[in-house]
């Protein structure tokens, strides 16, 4: 692994202790470099602000789940790993859901599932030539998802995995559904 993965992989293991027994708003850049022990300047060659290592994180984190995609091409076992991999980082994740950096990460993650959906009709189909009713219905399905998610989230992560992707795939529209499970 490269240096600057290794020190990524610090700050980001640093901020998720940290989350988990202190409120994400009220955490400065030095409480991170501190908890480190590494310096400012080290934080900053890496990451912009603590927003942007809320975001490696989680790409980070799952990157391997949408690897593992396009090998498996197996749409619902991608979903239950994305469900497992927040239970995983639970208290991470409820405590990030309730702070400023919400906002940011919900964008993050549409944007990501926009991507996600359009990479998997993709494989399916391709191509990633969409007529105007897909890409709408991903984008409006990218947002329910990712909203969907955050509910769960903050309600305790009480549906298993496998129930929130079977809901996930019951409610996908059939024009979405067709093409990714064609």
């Amino acid at each position: 692994m490269a240096v600057s993965d290794i020190i990524k992989q610090t700050f980001a293991s640093g901020l998720i202790e940290l989350v988990e027994i202190k409120s994400f708003d009220k955490l400065t850049i030095q409480q991170i470099c501190d908890h480190c022990g590494l310096g400012r300047q080290t934080f900053y060659n890496h990451f912009k602000d603590k927003y942007d290592l809320v975001q490696w994180i989680y790409n980070a984190k799952t990157q391997r789940l949408f690897l593992e995609y396009e090998c498996e091409k197996n749409w619902s076992a991608t979903i239950r790993k994305i469900f497992y991999h927040n239970i995983e980082f639970e208290k991470y994740y409820f405590n990030i859901s309730k702070s400023q950096a919400r906002d940011i990460l919900v964008n993050y993650w549409i944007e990501h599932t926009n991507d996600y959906y359009s990479k998997a009709i993709a494989y399916k189909n391709g191509a990633m030539n969409f007529d105007k009713q897909l890409l709408h219905s991903i984008q409006f399905n990218s947002y329910a998802a990712v909203n969907m998610s955050f509910k769960w989230m903050q309600n305790g992560m009480r549906e298993t995995p496998e129930n929130m992707a079977e809901i996930m795939i019951n409610n996908l529209p059939p024009i979405l559904r067709d093409s990714i499970y064609k």
